[in-house]
């Protein structure tokens, strides 16, 4: 990333073209200085679009190199500065929180007036079959009318969507979810209205259906499972790794996991 972060040095228009198809851009979102053992470090974090569906960050130290990716779960920092990722995640955390919740400003909409979905197809569960050229007229957070495109009298303060040739339906609900900022609005694009999430960090999850409720940031409403720890092989177990190789880190994770299916498979 550092690599990536310098190569836009070398852009004359602040974007670097990506293959197949695409383009990437930089922006510099905040700085600090974080000490840890008598040491004073500077650094700055950086943001480039275009490589997933949210910003990739990264933070730098004055020479332009690695320093840090902060997180709660799997972070990597320079040996030695263990101690800075808390806070340099609540910086990263900050700015995330900013940038959806424009996003919800810029997109959600709250009408006061009714939304009449005119022309659609629709499917009666009742009967179980599809009823074409239907109206569903919205009003609040209730569906006041569904009928016949002909038969259904429209309020005159509706907003009228022309569904011709399209299906209308309800909010789909994924049952088995591990929610993270980024999915709340890619759910919601999907037609996802509602998710169950079945494990979590618990201040994690709670600060998402927050602000999902709140509409400060664009998501589904949530339901939580939550994880039960405690004694026997279910027991998760937090540690802090000093990786030195790729290869290491593999071998770790392959060993991690090889462990927890060895161990459920022989709970009885």
């Amino acid at each position: 990333m550092a690599e990536l972060v310098a190569a836009f040095g070398k852009s004359k228009d602040g974007s670097i073209k990506l293959f197949p198809a695409g383009e990437a851009r930089l922006a510099r979102l905040a700085d600090t200085t974080v000490e840890s053992h008598g040491k004073k470090e500077h650094v700055t974090e950086f943001a480039i679009t275009g490589l997933d569906f949210t910003p990739t960050t990264v933070w730098l130290d004055d020479n332009g190199r690695f320093f840090a990716a902060p997180n709660k779960w799997f972070a990597w920092l320079r040996e030695g500065w263990e101690d800075a990722n808390q806070t340099l995640y609540d910086l990263q955390l900050k700015a995330e929180n900013a940038r959806f919740a424009r996003l919800a400003q810029e997109l959600a909409q709250h009408p006061a007036y009714p939304v009449a979905f005119e022309h659609v197809r629709v499917f009666d569960s009742a009967q179980a079959v599809m009823r074409e050229d239907q109206t569903v007229v919205v009003d609040g957070e209730r569906i006041a009318v569904v009928g016949g495109a002909s038969t259904v009298t429209v309020p005159s303060n509706a907003e009228h969507v022309d569904g011709k040739g399209k299906t209308l339906m309800p909010g789909l609900f994924d049952m088995h979810v591990h929610v993270q900022a980024v999915d709340g609005i890619l759910h919601m694009a999907s037609g996802v209205t509602s998710v169950r999430d079945m494990g979590n960090d618990i201040d994690e999850i709670q600060r998402l259906q927050d602000q999902w409720d709140r509409g400060t940031a664009i998501g589904p409403h949530l339901w939580k499972s939550g994880i039960i720890d405690g004694r026997g092989v279910t027991k998760f177990r937090l540690a802090c790794m000093r990786i030195r190789s790729m290869r290491l880190l593999r071998t770790s994770i392959a060993t991690s996991i090889s462990v927890t299916f060895k161990s459920s498979c022989t709970v009885r």
